[in-house]
């Protein structure tokens, strides 16, 4: 059976206060429990950097891909564009090819709005976004600088730094 590391700390919190009286020096027991915990931790930081360096690797590949998508649509839609534009200029309607493969191009059948200069629209065409969110780096200033901020404090925060 494998001992966890929840076990192992717990294992050493119960060994905690068995203190040589006469030496002052920790158990043989607080000596083992201390060296199975670290072993097991160090255990826990290389699985940690390993799931870390695995979604890294993962991001990555996620953004190639995405970058590959947008590259292959915008070929797409370029050779789309030249296509039409071609059969448009040349007058032709309809393409066909091999079995299954053809193009047709309807002239003037669809209406796209055309915004060719946004500062002109009237505000009733326009849709308003607005974000609200924290600004932490202005509030930890003011906190910082001995001003009152309603709803934030400056509070403690451990940090974990992982090396492998």
């Amino acid at each position: 059976m494998s001992i966890t590391l929840y076990k192992a700390a717990e294992d050493l919190r119960s060994v905690l206060d068995q203190v040589d009286t006469d030496t002052g020096e920790m158990s043989d027991a607080y000596v083992a429990a201390r060296s199975l915990v670290e072993t097991k931790a160090a255990s826990v930081v290389a699985y940690i950097l390993s799931q870390e360096r695995e979604q890294r690797m993962a991001q990555d590949a996620v953004s190639d891909i995405e970058a590959q998508i947008g590259a292959s649509k915008r070929r797409s839609q370029s050779l789309r564009k030249m296509l039409a534009d071609h059969m448009a200029a040349l007058g032709i309607t309809k393409i066909t090819g091999a079995p299954m493969l053809s193009a047709s191009l309807q002239v003037g059948r669809d209406v796209s709005v055309d915004i060719f200069d946004p500062a002109q629209l009237p505000v009733w065409c326009m849709t308003e976004t607005t974000t609200v969110a924290p600004n932490k780096a202005l509030i930890r200033t003011a906190l910082e600088d001995g001003l009152d901020v309603p709803g934030a404090r400056l509070a403690p925060a451990n940090r974990l730094t992982l090396k492998g």
